[in-house]
């Protein structure tokens, strides 16, 4: 939290690519916990990702504060326990909302 900008809103999102998204059920988990304790929890269609393209999936967002500690940001995927395959994560964004 210490290296963002207090007062500023900050949106958090995974990108993606699903390549074949074998595996994957309806709902994924994101979440996203702040330093205060504070959970965000939304679930999403993975399986409604265009393939094959990259894309931005938001997870949640919050306002910076000057409070110390991390920003945790989670995707799960676990309601069948079977092999997931076809996706890459290239990566997360938490940058000032637009």
């Amino acid at each position: 939290m210490k290296r963002l900008e207090t007062g500023v809103k900050y949106d958090v999102m995974f990108v993606i690519l699903m390549i074949d998204p074998s595996g994957f059920e309806p709902k994924a988990t994101l979440s996203l916990e702040l330093p205060s304790g504070k959970r965000q929890e939304r679930k999403v269609s993975l399986q409604a990702i265009e393939p094959k393209q990259w894309t931005k999936v938001k997870v949640g967002d919050f306002v910076a504060t000057e409070e110390e500690g991390d920003v945790i940001f989670s995707l799960a995927n676990y309601e069948k326990l079977n092999w997931k395959k076809g996706m890459i994560i290239e990566g997360v964004l938490i940058q000032p909302s637009a």
